[in-house]
Order: C-alpha cells, then sequence, then structure tokens
C-alpha cells in the first residue's frame, strides 16, 4: 500500500489478515466505551514488516483484504506499541483505503490514478524475487456483498460475512451510551447497542450494533412483530457464551419485510407450527434467575406492589406504590390521577398536541394516523415461593386486560343500566391482585439477561406478556 505523503511513501501488501474484535478504551473521550479493532501485517520493496492497527470504523477493512493484496492507506500515523516494544501504524478518522487488487506470479493489478505506477512495478519485482509464497497463492474471487448467502442462527461461522432473516425481540443500550447518542455529541465515543433476535425453531442469538447502525432502535420499537432483513452482518465468536454472534459492519442495511413476501409467510408458519407443538416451559422464580434464562417463561408469583410509571417530564407527584395495605379508596385515587395517554394506533407512541391542541402526526408511521387511549406503562413487583422479588414491566395492552376496563371509559358505566363505573372495575381487579391473604398468578414472562465475559448479568429485564387470575371460589 501506499502511505501517506507526510509519512514514507512506499508499496505494500498484505500478509496477515486479522479478525476484528472489539477492546475497551481505558482513557481519554472515548474511556469505558467498546470500539472495533483489527490489525494487517504489511511490508514494501524494502523488505521491512509492520503492523497496521485499523480502529472504528477503518477496523472492517480488514475484511476486504487478504494476502497479496496491494494497499494504498492514506492520513496514517505512526505510534509506539510500549508493550510489545515496537512502532506501529495507525489509522486516524480520515484514514482512507484503495485495494488496488492482488499480486500474483503472471499478473500485477491495474494501476489507477492515485498509484504510482513506477512503485507498483518495483514491489511487484520485489515481490516476485524476495516473496514467491505470496506471489503463488490462488486467485481470489471478488467480493460481492449481494451475493453473500442467508443464514441461520445455528449455522454461523466465526470471521464470515452474511446476511439473515430476523426477529427482534428485545433491545439494549446502556444509560452511557444512551446518553452520549441523546447528546448528539461528535466525541470519540463508539455507540453500541446489543439486539436479542430469534428465528424459527426456537433459535436465538444476538446482534451487535456499531455507531451509525445504533440508529436502527426506534425501527425495531415501532415494528415490533416484523420480520427483519439484515445485511451484510459480521459473525464472531461470543464473548458471553460459546455461540457466534452478529456485528453490523459499516456496510450493514435493515429492512422491515413485506408481510405477503413467501420468505415471511415461511418464517412465521414455522413458528406458528412451533408453538403449536410444545408450550412456553414453567420454572420458578429462583430456577429462572440462576438459569439467568432469556425467553418465554410462565411463573406462578405473588403481587407485592403494583405502580404507574411516571409520565415523561411530568412536574406532577410521582405516582404511589399500591400495596396489600392500600385501601380500595386509595386505588380509586390512583386511578384518577394521570395514568392514561393519548398515542398512536399503530405503534402506540405518545403524541404531542400543537398550539390548537390538535394531536401532531406520529411520522414514522404515516400515513397511518389513527389514534389511540393507552394506560401508561406499570410496574409489577412480584416475588415466587422464597424471598426473592423482581420488577416485571407491564406494557399498556396486557395492563388493559389486567385492569379490565378500557382507559376511554374509566368514568363511565361498566354496563347499560348499571351504577358500577370502569374505575371501579379496575380498582376492584388491582385490590384483588394485592389483598392478604396473596394468591398466586400464573404470569406470562419474557425475560431477557445481557450477561459479561464472566456471566455476570449486567442488566435483567421482566416484560408481562398475560397473567391469568386463579379462578373465582364456587
Amino acid at each position: 500500500m501506499v502511505f501517506n505523503r507526510r509519512l514514507r511513501p512506499k508499496m505494500t501488501w498484505s500478509s496477515i489478515k486479522g479478525s476484528v474484535i472489539s477492546v475497551q478504551v481505558k482513557s481519554g473521550p472515548s474511556a469505558g466505551t467498546s470500539v472495533p479493532l483489527a490489525s494487517i501485517v504489511v511490508t514494501d520493496q524494502s523488505g521491512v514488516e509492520m503492523k497496521v492497527v485499523l480502529w472504528r470504523r477503518a477496523a472492517f477493512w480488514a475484511l476486504t483484504v487478504g494476502p497479496g493484496d496491494v494497499l494504498l492507506i492514506t492520513a496514517l500515523q505512526v505510534n509506539e506499541d510500549r508493550w510489545r516494544g515496537e512502532m506501529v501504524l495507525q489509522s486516524t478518522f480520515s484514514s482512507k483505503l484503495l485495494n488496488v487488487g492482488q499480486i500474483t506470479s503472471s499478473s500485477t493489478p491495474p494501476v489507477s490514478q492515485q498509484v504510482n505506477a513506477r512503485s507498483l512495478r518495483s514491489l511487484c519485482s520485489f515481490l516476485r524475487e524476495r516473496r514467491p509464497l505470496l506471489v503463488s497463492l490462488p486467485r481470489r474471487p471478488p467480493q460481492d456483498l449481494n451475493r453473500l448467502p442467508y443464514a441461520t442462527l445455528t449455522s454461523l461461522r466465526a470471521n464470515a460475512l452474511v446476511h439473515a432473516l430476523l426477529r427482534v425481540t428485545h433491545t439494549h443500550i446502556s444509560p452511557e451510551w444512551r446518553a452520549e447518542a441523546d447528546s448528539r455529541s461528535r466525541s470519540a465515543v463508539q455507540l453500541n447497542a446489543v439486539l436479542t433476535v430469534e428465528q424459527p425453531e426456537d433459535q436465538q442469538g444476538a446482534v451487535l450494533l456499531w455507531g451509525a447502525a445504533v440508529d436502527w432502535l426506534p425501527r425495531f420499537s415501532r415494528d415490533k412483530g416484523a420480520v427483519w432483513d439484515f445485511r451484510v452482518l459480521l459473525v464472531r465468536e461470543g464473548l458471553t457464551s460459546d455461540l457466534p454472534e452478529l456485528h453490523s459492519t459499516p456496510w450493514s442495511t435493515v429492512q422491515a419485510m413485506d408481510p405477503t413476501d413467501r420468505r415471511v409467510q415461511d418464517f412465521h408458519r414455522t413458528r406458528r407450527c412451533q408453538k403449536g407443538n410444545s408450550s412456553t416451559p414453567e420454572l420458578d422464580l429462583d430456577t429462572l434467575l440462576s438459569q439467568k434464562y432469556s425467553g418465554d417463561v410462565e411463573l406462578r408469583v405473588q403481587v407485592i406492589t403494583f405502580c404507574f410509571q411516571d409520565a415523561p417530564a411530568s412536574q406532577n407527584a410521582p405516582q404511589p406504590v399500591l400495596d396489600s395495605s392500600t385501601s380500595l379508596e386509595g386505588i380509586m385515587v390512583a386511578l384518577s390521577g394521570d395514568i392514561t395517554y393519548t398515542g398512536c394506533g399503530r405503534c402506540s407512541a405518545e403524541l404531542d398536541t400543537d398550539a390548537n391542541d390538535i394531536y401532531r402526526p406520529c411520522y414514522p408511521c404515516l400515513p397511518h394516523t389513527a389514534v389511540r387511549r393507552y394506560y401508561r406503562p406499570g410496574v409489577l413487583t412480584v416475588s415466587g415461593r422464597g424471598s426473592i422479588q423482581v420488577c416485571v414491566q407491564v406494557p399498556p395492552d396486557p395492563l388493559q386486560k389486567i385492569l379490565n376496563a378500557p382507559p376511554d371509559k374509566l368514568h363511565r358505566s361498566s354496563a347499560p343500566g348499571s351504577e358500577v363505573k370502569h374505575i371501579q372495575v379496575a380498582a376492584e381487579r388491582i385490590h384483588t391482585l394485592l389483598s392478604l391473604p396473596r394468591k398466586t398468578f400464573i404470569a406470562t414472562i419474557r425475560s431477557n439477561f445481557l450477561c459479561d465475559e464472566n456471566s455476570i448479568p449486567i442488566s435483567q429485564d421482566f416484560m408481562l406478556l398475560d397473567l391469568q387470575f386463579p379462578p373465582e371460589p364456587c
């Protein structure tokens, strides 16, 4: 490759192709974050070999080069690796790469406008004379990102590029990364998010999103049931398990597939057959936590507390926490507060109003403009047979099923001619959840554990899918 002219201009070739890894930055503006890293070893007609360290976006260049390739890389810096006592070349934010082509014993790469023809001929002559093994390598077919295979989660092979059809079941972004994303600052921090994904036949896996790919997260939240076409993902050995992981690359794209597409219909048909032949596993809470099980599971639990989540940027007092000591009147007071909102009828996102008190459209869901009234999400504190307690998030739809009352008709009669209002029905249901002696409920919960390399949970999330009340006594 030809280095930047402010360094030593020369032609080199890549002799070792390293895989992309991620490392944690210890100091500077990126301290505490993980960034992609790769390295290649190069030489030129001087016979000197040197390592080129590729950081962040440039790390993925290692996937596009191989032994014998002539490379042009600009804007490199010379740094000293004090751990190994060697000088290395390091990419910068302005570095660019041009892969001129592969040198063989009988062919020379075509000369481009950016490459000095005399330097290229000199390098080819040196390699054929001094490094004959490199020029004797078979010619590799050109990479075509459009011809990559579609992979299943059980057939992934490390350090390969693949496409995949996946359904996203959970997303995670740490508070530090989220604050960085919200601030829109231009620091060197490499944003990172983790998706839990699934395929038919109970195949589960993880997709790590790097940099600009983190901007995909709102799309997954809007279309939770969609099948997504992920393209140009990199397979890497897993850090927290023996299973490979999928990572986004600078060439990655994602698109929600048309529900009428035959591949989507096959995807859903296989999942329905699977669900018809196997039920959700039933575990106790202690086993769920000890095994760090991720997926849908049935638990027999007792409800300790319940509360509604506060409205975003609310100036009101925090929502009260209801427990067995809360009277029916106290529950009625809580239900009379700010516990509902108007949201998009498609994705349930809360909508703002303009100066004329007209609801603004949900732009991501246009042309769909329908609106609905929703309960604000709730939080249940539940326990199993032991003393361990966990908090379970309750989305608006399961919460409406629990309360058995439409959120837009709380203060209306529950039946024609009845004096009982929907708010009273909802209060009775909450009172049944919390009253002593405690009752045992069957809860279907979607759990998700994110662990570090030592299998220590970094985060654990539980979302309620369904709650079955015990049968009424005769």
